[in-house]
């Protein structure tokens, strides 16, 4: 009752009940956009995807980002700012933000030999934190069999 008095269902306010996000309703979240960069990466790369492009191309989207940046990334971008290379930007946050990523990386390369690969090398460019890369990793499981076909009785 208390999500219809505002106007809303149960997954959508006409506007964000948490006070930190004003989008308006149809956008992305912070989350969601922080996606667009690999999936724009993997679109241009094509084939040939490069850990060291995909940084660039995430560090340039988050200096030039008006929303608001997690931990995680305005820490990526500090240690980059810092010139610190693209293997020593990552943040020490151990939440889940890559869990975002996952789909993307799994509708790219799962069912390939290099599926978890790009889940580790992804998810380490943001997130040294080693329960970071397991978490990442036990999910990136679950999209790969499902999109394999799998059902959760087989």
């Amino acid at each position: 009752k208390k999500v219809e008095s505002k106007g809303g269902e149960a997954a959508f306010y006409s506007s964000p009940s948490c006070p930190f996000y004003k989008y308006p309703k149809g956008s992305l979240s912070c989350y969601g956009d922080e996606a667009t960069p690999l999936l724009h990466s993997i679109a241009r790369q094509g084939k040939d995807f490069h850990l060291d492009t995909f940084a660039e191309d995430f560090f340039t989207w988050a200096k030039g980002y008006h929303g608001r940046l997690n931990h995680m990334s305005k820490e990526f971008v500090s240690n980059r700012d810092a010139g610190k290379s693209w293997d020593k930007c990552a943040s020490g946050s151990k939440d889940a933000h890559n869990l975002i990523k996952i789909p993307i990386i799994a509708a790219r390369w799962a069912g390939t030999p290099d599926y978890m690969t790009k889940v580790e090398q992804i998810t380490q460019l943001h997130q040294y934190e080693p329960i970071a890369t397991v978490v990442a990793r036990v999910c990136a499981r679950i999209y790969e069999k499902v999109l394999l076909g799998a059902t959760p009785k087989g």
